[in-house]
């Protein structure tokens, strides 16, 4: 419970509820007892122990149980209580299945949510101008300066959580005439984190006159470490080979390469196969002087006083789109709470009605359906018989049920879809929208494919097709299914020194793009239909997810790619099992 100065408070009052709950329960279940107690003048053993337990409620120690407390040191009773939380639905990480979120929270994320949108509306509407701006500067010459000489880095200093802590990163005079006054162009994967939370990185906006800037939202104080990336200059991160052959560049020719490598020196080979930071720096962010006041106070009204004052109800998540951070291996939204769904929960979500979960998708789809395999029939799912016979042109269908769940992924893309004339005949169609079970009122859709049209098209022809799609799907509607869009995730290549050569598409994967690619999906798809922001959770996960290649995305142990699956049994089933009263959906 005292794990953060945030989820302290948080937790205790989840505890007192918890010990009011069971003290009421002893006095239904015990009136002669009670009667007794109430004759006597003296306190009863019975209300020593109330006593004791409201007292550990107000210390944040989540134990109800007065016998323990002479039997076992403080340090044995957290550890009892952590392992209870963990055999439970209940999320580890600050016991947020009852947590209190705080006004302040609901405020200070809502304008974060805010700046995201922001971000991603500029990259949609600039999209095909950033895909082409490489060749305008192709014959600028300042990859010979180091970060330090070219860009100075400015952070401001929070007075405690919940505060924006606005990054920039300002272009140096010198270098700025090496470029010639160019307004941006220059690309940065920036990553903060603290000994066990990772923030959610910004998506760095164009200031103009060599100004990039972006917000971290850090909710638990803590001493964080903050690595900057020059992924790239003169807009190479964002350019498209697609695009710029289709237009007649030859930017695969094998005389002295102009295009590639795209980064021309801006990073190192060192830099580029290692993750090298071109700048590491750390900042503090101290507790809030509230936090600070409750920690102090040992008087349990005093603290109930505190909390009252700017806390509401707890809320389950609604929509798959909230901000949030990494907390050790739990992806933990800012403003309401997932369970943590295992196969028990899964079962009481189809008590009264079937559920049919069905992925549309590439790889990466395929990469959550085996977690939701996995969980489904308790075995691990041989993930390389499925991508040897299931895939692009196979036609396959992957299907599990058990009882009255079901789950099935298809094959299925954007532009294969969208060019469903133009096919080889020989290749089996993927399922077209009519094939959907859109009018199954029991069904959960998601459907997404921006890490294959990123790999096999431009950004132009990816935003004709969801254009094209749009129309179709608009001709649908009403649906009686819950349908969402899986915006696009992050690849981790920040930037490659290699030649281009078509049989290696790193040069079309690259952070930068897959940023653009997943943007322009999110915006453009907004009005149709939510969305499952898988960017949001991934971009700041390099650590844990493959550089590029999507069927890997659940490396080591498969953590993000659980994480997600989790978010989506999270939207189908959290309307079953709780109140809409109970549940926060977009704010």
């Amino acid at each position: 419970a005292a794990r953060t100065a945030l989820d302290y408070p948080l937790a205790t009052r989840v505890c007192e509820r918890a010990c009011d709950a069971r003290h009421e329960a002893k006095e239904t279940a015990a009136p002669a007892r009670r009667d007794s107690a109430s004759s006597s003048d003296a306190p009863s053993a019975a209300d020593d122990t109330d006593i004791n337990d409201r007292r550990l409620c107000g210390s944040g120690v989540c134990l109800c149980r007065a016998a323990a407390i002479n039997a076992r040191s403080n340090t044995q009773q957290q550890n009892d209580v952590s392992a209870e939380a963990s055999r439970s639905n209940i999320p580890s990480v600050e016991l947020s299945a009852a947590r209190v979120t705080q006004e302040s929270v609901l405020r200070v994320s809502k304008r974060f949510d805010s700046v995201v949108y922001k971000a991603r509306l500029e990259l949609n509407q600039s999209a095909i101008q950033r895909a082409f701006a490489f060749a305008e500067h192709l014959h600028e010459n300042c990859t010979y300066f180091p970060f330090a000489r070219a860009f100075k880095v400015t952070i401001s200093k929070p007075s405690g959580p919940l505060e924006y802590l606005e990054l920039l990163i300002i272009s140096r005079p010198e270098y700025m005439r090496c470029t010639r006054h160019r307004e941006g162009g220059d690309t940065f994967v920036v990553r903060a984190a603290s000994e066990d939370t990772l923030l959610q990185g910004p998506i760095l906006r164009e200031l103009g006159h060599g100004r990039y800037g972006g917000y971290f939202l850090p909710v638990e104080p803590a001493v964080y470490t903050l690595d900057i990336y020059w992924a790239n200059a003169r807009y190479g991160g964002w350019f498209d080979l697609h695009a710029a052959e289709a237009h007649g560049l030859d930017v695969y020719s094998k005389r002295p390469q102009l295009w590639c490598p795209i980064n021309n020196g801006t990073l190192t080979v060192q830099q580029v196969r290692q993750a090298v930071p071109a700048l590491r720096l750390n900042f503090t962010v101290p507790p809030s002087p509230a936090a600070t006041a409750a920690e102090s106070s040992r008087d349990v009204h005093n603290r109930e006083e505190v909390l009252n004052s700017s806390a509401t109800e707890p809320r389950a998540c609604g929509s798959g789109t909230f901000s949030g951070r990494w907390i050790g291996r739990e992806w933990v939204p800012l403003n309401c709470f997932l369970l943590n769904f295992d196969l028990a929960l899964l079962q009481q979500c189809v008590r009264m009605r079937p559920l049919r979960l069905h992925l549309y998708g590439d790889s990466v789809m395929r990469g959550i359906f085996f977690d939701l395999a996995d969980l489904l029939t308790q075995t691990k799912q041989d993930r390389a018989w499925a991508k040897r016979h299931a895939g692009a042109g196979r036609g396959k269908t992957l299907t599990h049920s058990r009882g009255d769940v079901q789950v099935t992924w298809s094959w299925w893309t954007l532009n294969e879809t969208s060019n469903r004339v133009m096919r080889d005949p020989r290749i089996p169609l993927p399922p077209d929208l009519p094939e959907w079970n859109l009018g199954d009122p029991n069904a959960t859709i998601l459907f997404g494919s921006a890490a294959h049209n990123m790999r096999y098209g431009s950004i132009e022809t990816y935003m004709d097709d969801l254009r094209s799609f749009a129309r179709r799907y608009r001709k649908l509607m009403p649906v009686r299914a819950r349908a969402y869009w899986l915006v696009g995730a992050a690849n981790h290549i920040l930037d490659d020194e290699l030649d281009c050569v078509r049989e290696r598409p790193v040069h079309l994967m690259s952070f930068h793009r897959s940023l653009l690619f997943s943007a322009v999906g999110a915006q453009m798809m907004r009005p149709l239909v939510p969305m499952l922001d898988m960017w949001k959770m991934t971009a700041d996960q390099a650590a844990n997810c493959a550089n590029m290649h999507y069927d890997e995305l659940y490396i080591r142990d498969g953590l993000v790619s659980r994480q997600v699956a989790n978010l989506f049994l999270n939207l189908a089933c959290n309307c079953r099992l709780l109140p809409a009263s109970h549940i926060r959906n977009v704010l």
